[in-house]
């Protein structure tokens, strides 16, 4: 009896693993639709469409079926942007997969980057990983900010690298913006939320898994 009870929580335990790291982030992949009113939007702005992706984690037994499902629920979304918030590998050997990923999602529409605690990109050549993307439409944000037009008005995508990292800098980011704008803010960690109280409209962030 004493073995059999054992066994049966080992079991479960294995259970446990197997559903925490492999069925929950490759089977299981909601999409959660949030209307945001914003204070003075330009009204060439009022349903513009944010696709917000984040802790993909190439490289941590992701199946190639959980890649291909979001590509093609971002494609059905029909995005006027895309913001992915930091996370996309789990290690240096995964970088080339992600790369491939984030050029299929330049397809879609304009991509905007910011980096997590995962991202080996201080070991990856940085140079080289523009080179590797359509620069064109995939925008790297380290601690900067790009402003967006849309029939002569215009909004602000800013960028953070990682707070949970402490390699934030909110000033820089929010460097010459001009008062009165709209300013979105992509972070990896909601860490920032405090310091941007006032200063932005809305925070795009991840890091928690959910949580």
């Amino acid at each position: 009896m004493h073995k059999c009870f054992v066994f049966v929580i080992t079991l479960a335990i294995l259970m446990l693993i197997t559903y925490s790291i492999v069925i929950e982030p490759n089977f299981i992949i909601t999409t959660t639709y949030v209307n945001v009113s914003i204070k003075n939007l330009p009204e060439s702005f009022n349903g513009f469409r944010i696709v917000h992706i984040t802790d993909l984690h190439f490289g941590s037994l992701g199946l190639p079926i959980k890649y291909d499902y979001v590509l093609e629920k971002v494609r059905t979304l029909r995005p006027d942007l895309i913001a992915i918030t930091g996370d996309l590998v789990s290690n240096e050997e995964s970088t080339r997969e992600a790369l491939d990923f984030i050029n299929k999602l330049s397809k879609i529409s304009d991509v905007y980057i910011v980096f997590g605690n995962w991202d080996p990109w201080n070991a990856f050549n940085l140079g080289e990983f523009e080179a590797a993307i359509n620069k064109s439409r995939i925008h790297v944000l380290l601690n900067e900010n790009i402003a967006i037009y849309r029939n002569g008005s215009f909004i602000y995508i800013a960028g953070v690298d990682d707070p949970y990292s402490g390699r934030d800098d909110l000033e820089s980011a929010l460097r010459n913006i001009k008062e009165g704008s709209v300013v979105v803010l992509l972070a990896h960690s909601p860490q920032i939320i405090d310091k941007c109280i006032g200063k932005v409209d809305l925070v795009l962030s991840g890091h928690t898994h959910g949580g």
